[in-house]
């Protein structure tokens, strides 16, 4: 929804300092997504920091495309992650008839410049139609996850999270 992403510009020209519409702008042309068809498990395996294989597999997005936006944590356990999604997935596919297109931070973050993504999380999260939460005994704990929420709160957004325990 417009007035969620407009919203969502706002809270990255604060964050990153650039005018209302450079922000969205700027968060349009870097918004990317990945089909599910394009991960595996190892997905939630840690990684090398500068590692941009799955950043390479995912492909642009344009605003509202986006089926969902997965919050996890990286310290949760990886295998039980995946096997949620999976799950999650199945039920995807099983009413929409296709793949689902993710938003994954590890996926549409260049691991090479993190921080040129970072004021537009928020424009990120309200481009999705879902806020999928794969919450491990970790996820409340780390203070990006509970941002992330937060974030989707403040922004009205349209949808309500789904969270799996994991």
């Amino acid at each position: 929804n417009s007035a969620s992403v407009s919203a969502a510009a706002g809270i990255a020209q604060l964050i990153g300092g650039a005018d209302l519409q450079q922000s969205l702008e700027t968060a349009r042309t870097r918004l990317r997504a990945i089909s599910f068809a394009q991960l595996d498990a190892s997905v939630f395996a840690l990684g090398t920091p500068g590692d941009n294989k799955w950043y390479n597999r995912s492909e642009p997005a344009s605003m509202n495309s986006i089926d969902c936006f997965l919050s996890h944590s990286w310290h949760d356990d990886p295998e039980t992650k995946w096997a949620a999604l999976l799950l999650w997935r199945s039920r995807f596919v099983k009413t929409h008839g296709r793949e689902p297109l993710l938003w994954i931070d590890k996926c549409c973050i260049d691991q090479q410049d993190v921080g040129a993504d970072l004021p537009f999380l928020p424009v990120y999260l309200a481009s999705c139609s879902h806020l999928l939460i794969l919450a491990g005994s970790t996820y409340l704990k780390r203070l990006w996850c509970v941002v992330e929420v937060r974030r989707c709160s403040e922004l009205a957004c349209s949808h309500t999270p789904q969270a799996l325990l994991c």
